[in-house]
């Protein structure tokens, strides 16, 4: 009936965001799922489809991480992992708690690092140095960075285009970033 059909809209409305590998067990993933829905006549930006998400079977099975996490409908939520120390997650989320969110047990256990955030439906992406986990990076209006793991943030890149939407870190130098703005 009606009740099937909205609920199978609702549902239809679920992307997944953001997939992240562990580098050091690629039978390790994470993913960020986001509900979302713009049309000409409605904006749902966030909704109990938004979440982040564990695999350790290379993606055949999936569990919803939530300890510590926002408990209230999330939107676009940003993933990546420390190469240098792989349990370290970050992600940034929207919503009503919004923020930078910081696992060390490989998502077992979050924490709000800073409340952070960006308008998430063209930015919501968050990078880490693949050298030291504790400098963190954050993609928005303007490009920011973090030294002690998302507590504070400062503006870098100040003369480049505005809107960040992409990020590459060198592993081989950590000082060399290409930006897409």
């Amino acid at each position: 009936g009606r009740t099937a059909v909205v609920i199978a809209h609702r549902l239809s409305t679920i992307r997944a965001a953001d997939v992240i590998l562990d580098p050091s067990d690629p039978d390790v993933l994470y993913a960020a799922t986001h509900q979302r829905e713009r049309r000409a006549y409605n904006f749902v930006g966030g909704g109990p489809g938004s979440g982040i998400w564990k695999s350790t079977d290379g993606g055949e099975t999936w569990t919803r991480l939530s300890k510590g996490l926002p408990t209230s409908d999330m939107g676009r939520i940003g993933l990546d992992v420390a190469r240098a120390r792989p349990g370290t997650v970050y992600a940034v989320t929207e919503g009503s708690e919004q923020g930078v969110y910081r696992t060390d047990d490989g998502g077992a256990s979050w924490r709000k690092a800073s409340d952070i955030a960006s308008i998430p439906w063209f930015f919501g992406e968050i990078r880490v140095d693949p050298t030291d986990p504790e400098r963190v990076y954050h993609l928005g209006v303007q490009l920011q960075v973090s030294t002690d793991g998302g507590g504070t943030w400062q503006v870098t890149a100040r003369e480049v285009h505005a809107d960040q939407h992409a990020m590459w870190i060198n592993p081989e130098n950590p000082a060399h970033l290409i930006l897409g703005n």
